[in-house]
C-alpha cells in the first residue's frame, strides 16, 4: 500500500515532467510492479501495457490481498498484457484484453565467446578444486531449494560446489566445507564463472514462483557450453532435452555425475539459441507494440465515426 502510494505521489510528477521534456503528450504506459497501479489515472497514455514476467502474490512478504488487487486492477485496465511464461498466459487468457509471450532473451555473443575460450577464470574461482559444480543467480527461500541442494553436496564430497549470487537465506544455512560461497558479481563478468564450472544447477524449490518463471540463466547456462542439471519447471518446454532433470537429492547428484563423465556436446543447445538473442525479442516486442497502437487508433477513429440512421 505505501508504495503505491508512493508511486501515485512521487513517480508519476517525474513521469510526467520527463515526457514532456521530451515532447511527449500521451505516453505508452509500461507497468511491471504491480505498485504501479496507482499510476493508472495519474498519467493520461495512448496505452496501457502490463508487464506480467513475475507471479508477484506468491513472493512470501508480499501481502497477497493488496498486490492480487493490484494485479487484477492491472489486467482489467492494460490493453496488452505481456508474458513471458506460456503456462500464466494460458492460465489468464479470459482475465485480459490482448496477449503477447516474449521469454528471455540471452546476450548469445558474450555467452558462447566465455564458453569457448576455456580461460581459467576469475581468481577466486581458478583457484578452486576441479570439478566444479555451479549456481549463479539469487539464493532465495522463493526459488532456490536449499534442502535439495544441500543433501546433494554432502554426498559428493570429491566435488567442489561454487554458488554466485546474493544470498537472503538465515545465517549459517550452509557450512559444508566443499561450498564457496563467493557473493554477487558484476553482471559483465558473469559469462566467465559460468565458463569456469564443469556442470551447472538449477536447484529450484517447487513454489508458485518458479512455476510460473522463466529464468535468464536457463539460456545463458546453455550458451556458455556447459551441461546443466536442474529440477524440472515448466519454462523448460523446448529445452528438456538439452538438460538433466532431477527433483530429490539421490537422482540430482546421480545426474551430475553422469554430467561430469559423460562427454558433452554444446552446439545443439547453442543452434536452438539462434534467434534467442535480445535483439530477436526487442524487434518482436517493437512490431507488436506498433501493431497496437494501429489498433487501438483504428477502433477510436470507429467510435469516433458519426452513425447513419435509417431514413
Amino acid at each position: 500500500a505505501t508504495g503505491q502510494k508512493l508511486s501515485g505521489w512521487a513517480l508519476a510528477p517525474q513521469i510526467k515532467i520527463a515526457a514532456a521534456r521530451a515532447g511527449i503528450k500521451k505516453p505508452l504506459l509500461w507497468i511491471h510492479c504491480p505498485a504501479g497501479a496507482a499510476l493508472i489515472d495519474e498519467i493520461p497514455h495512448a496505452a496501457l501495457v502490463m508487464q506480467r514476467t513475475d507471479r508477484f502474490e506468491a513472493f512470501p512478504e508480499a501481502d497477497p490481498e493488496i498486490v492480487g488487487a493490484q494485479i487484477k486492477a492491472l489486467k482489467r485496465s492494460a490493453d496488452l498484457v505481456v508474458y513471458c511464461n506460456a503456462g500464466m498466459m494460458a492460465e489468464e487468457a479470459g482475465e485480459v484484453k490482448r496477449q503477447l509471450l516474449i521469454t528471455h532473451g540471452v546476450d548469445l555473443d558474450t555467452f558462447v565467446a566465455a564458453g569457448k575460450a576455456k580461460a581459467p577464470g576469475p581468481a577466486d574461482v581458478a583457484a578452486l578444486r576441479r570439478p566444479r559444480v555451479g549456481f549463479i543467480g539469487g539464493i532465495d527461500a522463493h526459488t532456490f531449494g536449499p534442502k535439495l541442494f544441500l543433501d546433494t553436496a554432502r554426498h559428493m564430497q570429491d566435488v567442489e560446489f561454487v554458488l554466485i549470487g546474493g544470498c537472503s537465506l538465515h545465517e549459517g544455512w550452509c557450512t559444508l566445507p566443499n561450498v564457496k560461497m563467493l557473493g554477487r558479481k558484476p553482471y559483465d563478468i558473469i559469462a566467465s564463472y559460468m565458463a569456469a564450472m564443469d556442470v551447472l544447477i538449477m536447484p529450484w524449490n517447487d513454489s508458485e514462483w518458479i512455476k510460473a518463471c522463466n529464468p535468464i540463466k536457463l539460456k545463458e547456462y546453455l550458451a556458455v557450453g556447459k551441461p546443466v542439471v536442474t529440477t524440472d519447471f515448466p519454462a523448460l518446454d523446448h529445452y528438456r532435452d538439452l538438460v538433466r532433470t532431477a527433483d530429490n537429492p539421490h537422482d540430482f547428484a546421480s545426474a551430475i555425475r553422469q554430467a561430469l563423465t559423460e562427454p558433452y556436446n554444446p552446439e545443439p543447445a547453442r543452434a536452438r539459441l539462434a534467434r534467442e538473442g535480445w535483439d530477436d525479442k526487442t524487434a518482436y516486442l517493437a512490431e507488436s507494440l506498433v501493431d497496437l497502437a494501429y489498433e487501438l487508433e483504428a477502433g477510436r477513429a470507429e467510435a469516433r465515426r458519426p452513425k447513419l440512421t435509417a431514413a
